[in-house]
């Protein structure tokens, strides 16, 4: 297995948890009472002959800084991290098709697409040169923006991710492909949860171990219902990242990695944390995680022209999310640094 991606812990911890639960069609809660209270403005911009991409714009003052969502989550996966940075940029937020408010096409999913979505939203936009920060399988556009777009882009920021890096696979394949017998399993929601809205957001706040923003789970929800992978837009762009090969490098700008690991089963998520039964295959599990961490720290910066690779010990998937302090100062640290 190759890709660009692999550096989540367990499908669930990328995604909102799939079990056993009310369908699709109990997803019509009311959610006419709740409102959206981050600052950002929302647009559609059009990309393709009926395919337009939510945008959220925060406004800001400075360069453009734009954000990408993980697989399954929309622009609102940052509605609580990226306000961090108005005082130094102008914040963006993009949902990429298939998701949340965007557009839903039956096709369009390739790596090359999804990027070049991006490349037009930036032109709608008038944005010339952006720095752009990716979670999880953003990865994908993160590599062929900086691979075949260099001009567009200033620096790129992998949030618990990265481009493929030369010797990983087989550490990637050991976790993902044959993960140890054993593992913990996420919790699935009961029938309860999944009728409304407002039950599934309860859910996924009670079960996860990162407060996600109510507004990405809302935009999920209405979209897809509560099984996401359920969606137009999850089964293509995985099969799309996981299948593809694009390397660390031949990406052109300076480029920041920021990788969550976890070395005691206290760091889990609630429902790792509750399955002693499975800790055993757990602690493998990490063992293995360990490996592929030093792996990326020590060869990530040399495969990029001024990149760095710093580790977050005890981090959520969400790192951002989990430790948004120290992630915005490195962040920060890096884009606000001199080197080109």
């Amino acid at each position: 297995m190759q890709g660009p991606f692999p550096l989540i812990r367990h499908w669930s911890s990328a995604v909102a948890v799939v079990g056993m639960g009310a369908g699709l069609a109990a997803c019509q809660g009311d959610q006419t009472a709740w409102s959206d209270s981050s600052t950002h403005e929302v647009s559609f911009v059009s990309v393709a002959p009926e395919v337009d991409l939510e945008v959220l714009d925060w406004g800001g003052s400075g360069p453009p800084l734009v954000f990408l969502a993980g697989l399954g989550n929309t622009g609102h996966a940052f509605d609580d991290f990226a306000p961090r940075f108005l005082d130094s940029f102008r914040v963006v937020a993009i949902t990429r098709r298939g998701f949340g408010a965007s557009s839903h096409p039956d096709s369009g999913y390739d790596i090359a697409t999804l990027a070049q979505d991006v490349v037009s939203v930036l032109d709608s936009m008038e944005l010339v040169s952006v720095a752009l920060a990716g979670h999880s399988i953003a990865a994908g556009e993160l590599t062929a923006l900086g691979s075949r777009h260099p001009e567009r882009v200033r620096r790129l920021v992998y949030l618990d991710t990265w481009c493929t890096v030369p010797g990983s696979d087989s550490l990637i394949q050991a976790m993902f492909v044959d993960p140890p017998d054993g593992m913990p399993q996420p919790v699935s929601p009961a029938d309860p949860d999944t009728r409304t809205v407002e039950n599934y957001v309860s859910y996924v706040h009670r079960s996860r171990g990162v407060p996600i923003p109510e507004a990405d789970i809302r935009a999920r929800y209405s979209a897809e219902g509560w099984d996401e992978t359920l969606g137009k837009g999850y089964q293509p762009v995985l099969r799309e990242v996981m299948a593809g090969s694009l390397s660390c490098a031949d990406v052109r700008v300076p480029a920041l990695t920021l990788i969550a690991y976890r070395d005691d089963i206290s760091q889990e998520e609630p429902w790792v944390r509750a399955d002693t039964t499975g800790w055993p295959a757990q602690r493998e599990f990490q063992r293995l995680n360990g490996e592929l961490t030093r792996l990326v720290l020590e060869r990530f910066p040399k495969l990029i022209p001024s990149a760095r690779a710093e580790a977050v010990p005890g981090g959520h998937h969400w790192v951002f999310a989990s430790h948004p302090d120290q992630v915005e100062r490195l962040m920060r640290e890096f884009l606000q640094s001199r080197t080109r």
